[in-house]
């Protein structure tokens, strides 16, 4: 994305991607750009004439749009099957993290943000947090927000949703012991949340990222025998 698009009034006032990792960064720097970190494509107008992309393989997606709108969608699909390109119909929200950093001065909110981290897990994590840190609660969700950027609740959801994420990725567990692992007692209330949260239902999910977690066992060197 080059920088000068917004002041030239490109994109002033439309919708536009990035990789989802620059949305803080991007709409600090542009805030008259509607940035939008879910697509994988997003076009500026309705013609596709203005288009921008999301994270690095979103290329694949330009390319097959690209080659669709000038030449046909059938000769797309040719050189998609040729040169292995996937059309990223999940959009970025699955390999998105939920867990962003923010720098900061508050001691106090840190602290927070430590504790949580530890004990997410745990039932009614928002009030014990309060507890933990010595403030009223209302001083403490004001000064977490303006800080972080996410309320209290957000990050006890981001950390558990981020963990049920682990936890898919590398083993068999079900979906339900995932949600009570992680602190919910009620499995279906976190399953429209995981699918709200990462664009995929915990079956897409798993079935999406645990091959990773294979590949790298397989890759991985064997033990030596015993002699």
């Amino acid at each position: 994305m080059r920088s000068s698009w917004p002041r030239r009034g490109l994109l002033k006032g439309r919708e536009a991607t990035s990789h989802w990792g620059y949305q803080d960064l991007f709409r600090t720097r542009f805030p008259d750009v509607q940035f939008r970190p879910e697509p994988n494509l997003v076009f500026a107008d309705r013609t596709g004439r203005i288009v921008t992309a999301g994270g690095t393989t979103s290329w694949h997606d330009l390319a097959i749009h690209i080659i669709a709108r000038h030449c046909s969608p059938g000769e797309a699909l040719r050189i998609a099957r040729v040169y292995l390109l996937k059309w990223h119909g999940e959009g970025q929200l699955p390999y998105a993290s939920l867990l962003r950093r923010q720098p900061h001065a508050d001691s106090v909110v840190r602290h927070a943000e430590d504790w949580l981290a530890q004990h997410f897990r745990e039932p009614h994590a928002v009030a014990a947090v309060v507890a933990a840190s010595g403030i009223p609660e209302r001083s403490l969700k004001r000064r977490f927000k303006i800080a972080t950027g996410s309320t209290l609740i957000g990050q006890v959801q981001n950390l558990r949703i981020e963990e049920a994420k682990r936890i898919l990725e590398t083993a068999n567990s079900s979906f339900e012991d995932i949600a009570a692992e992680v602190g919910y007692e009620n499995p279906a209330f976190f399953r429209r949340l995981f699918k709200r949260c990462t664009g995929l239902t915990p079956g897409q999910y798993r079935r999406m990222f645990r091959p990773f977690a294979t590949a790298t066992d397989l890759a991985a060197p064997a033990e030596p025998a015993a002699a």
